[in-house]
């Protein structure tokens, strides 16, 4: 039934393939766990005490509140599907109530780090030009890394500085970009051409399905093939080390930042919802409170009242 509920999240529009990592490990960590218990697992089987018990021995092991919150979701998810389905008469989580998470504000990058980590990239060479505009893009965009490797030659607007990316749910959306990343996608255009693929005419592949598929040219290109979400990862994770940077640098990193930085030069909730492109304005609130003592510092500096008498 496990394999059944992924084949019913494939056939969702909204479900991407992060999701589905996410689902399919809470599975398979559940599982495991009730297979170590000598326990059915069977979901017809299963009781309330055992997801219970499940999630006990993750805050036991020491899991992250975040960790322990993602997995108890997964599993209701599971479970009214299967309810819906009937093969379930009740989901043994009913009326369950899930963790309760006070998450900490998540990390960005300083002025410092974010000037090392593009003087890393610095240089002629075709990785050098993409891993720039790459970088460039996603914090001055506040990209996801599938969104970013989804991108196409066709999406890139260089006069307009936009982009037409695929978000999530296949939803298509627009993200902007300012005058120095226009820059520096178009030195990396402009190499991209001498790439083998381009030159073998191997660079396209279909987007979308059905009457709505189209030939696109992925925008991002590596050693040997398309640049996937997984290479993005280990691009920008690379400069990082590159650039001397002391603790661990990944791509969502980078909309953490875009985030907390757009935050603070407007101070508007919906701006930063609709650049980032965020549904939940209780996870795009997260983003920018991590300067949130630094922006009132220099709020009470520019209003102090005792500085006006």
């Amino acid at each position: 039934m496990w394999a059944s509920f992924e084949l019913e999240l494939l056939g969702e529009q909204g479900a991407s393939p992060a999701t589905l990592r996410t689902y399919r490990e809470s599975a398979r960590q559940f599982v495991a766990w009730l297979q170590a218990q000598g326990r059915r697992t069977e979901p017809a089987l299963i009781e309330r005490d055992d997801v219970q018990g499940f999630l006990g021995s993750l805050r036991d092991r020491g899991a992250k509140p975040a960790t322990v919150r993602v997995r108890f979701s997964s599993l209701r998810r599971f479970f009214n599907w299967a309810e819906e389905e009937e093969e379930l008469q009740r989901s043994p989580m009913h009326r369950m109530h899930g963790p309760k998470v006070d998450e900490p504000p998540p990390e960005v990058l300083s002025d410092d780090e974010i000037t090392a980590l593009l003087r890393a990239c610095e240089g002629g060479a075709f990785e050098d030009r993409r891993d720039m505009a790459l970088i460039r893009l996603m914090l001055d965009s506040g990209l996801r890394r599938f969104e970013a490797a989804g991108i196409a030659v066709e999406d890139v607007s260089l006069q307009e500085r936009r982009i037409r990316i695929i978000g999530k749910g296949q939803r298509q959306e627009v993200a902007y970009f300012g005058a120095k990343t226009a820059r520096d996608l178009d030195r990396y255009l402009r190499v991209r051409p001498l790439h083998w693929m381009v030159r073998n005419e191997e660079d396209v592949r279909k987007r979308g399905q059905g009457e709505n598929a189209e030939a696109v040219h992925p925008l991002w290109l590596a050693q040997k093939g398309f640049l996937s979400p997984d290479g993005i990862h280990h691009a920008i994770t690379r400069r990082g080390q590159l650039a001397g940077i002391q603790r661990r640098i990944w791509p969502h990193l980078l909309r953490h930042s875009f985030g907390d930085r757009i935050k603070a030069a407007t101070g508007s909730d919906e701006v930063v919802m609709t650049l980032g492109r965020w549904r939940d304005a209780k996870a795009m609130r997260r983003y920018g409170a991590s300067a949130a003592q630094q922006r009132a510092r220099e709020a009470h500096r520019q209003a102090s009242p005792g500085d006006r008498f």
